[in-house]
């Protein structure tokens, strides 16, 4: 077959380099190291620390354990917005009409609900000092 030809060989799209100010390396690395940030910042903090490092990116998919293409992409976005291109960018489609934060004020399912169920008959929504008396009452 062909005697040049590209058969078998892989392209991978080249990662652009970065090169971090100092306020950027330090406010990236207290962000990977901080346990309380969403992992999805931490992670991106990490890829753009390797890149900057200049670690493969083969590599540093593996050590954050995420796709090639999302290295590419944070490196991408970082190397065109610095810091604000790391940000969630607003997702398409219908605006939440819901608060998240309302959603989990309801009073979760505990152990200690589904027992006093149990031990008492009563329904788990009813309070453990209620469940008793209804208990003792009948």
């Amino acid at each position: 077959m062909g005697s040049g030809g590209s058969e078998g060989t892989v392209r991978w799209r080249k990662r652009p380099q970065i090169r971090l100010f100092r306020a950027e390396k330090q406010a990236l690395q207290a962000l990977a190291r901080r346990y309380t940030a969403p992992y999805r910042d931490v992670v991106r903090a990490k890829i753009v620390l390797l890149v900057a490092e200049g670690v493969r990116t083969g590599e540093i998919a593996r050590l954050v354990a995420v796709p090639r293409q999302l290295v590419l992409k944070w490196t991408a976005r970082f190397a065109r917005e610095r810091t604000k291109g790391l940000a969630d960018r607003p997702r398409p489609g219908r605006p939440r009409t819901r608060d998240p934060a309302g959603a989990r004020s309801r009073t979760p399912f505990t152990a200690s609900s589904s027992r006093a169920a149990v031990t008492t008959g009563a329904p788990s929504s009813a309070p453990a000092a209620c469940a008793g008396s209804a208990v003792a009452a009948a």
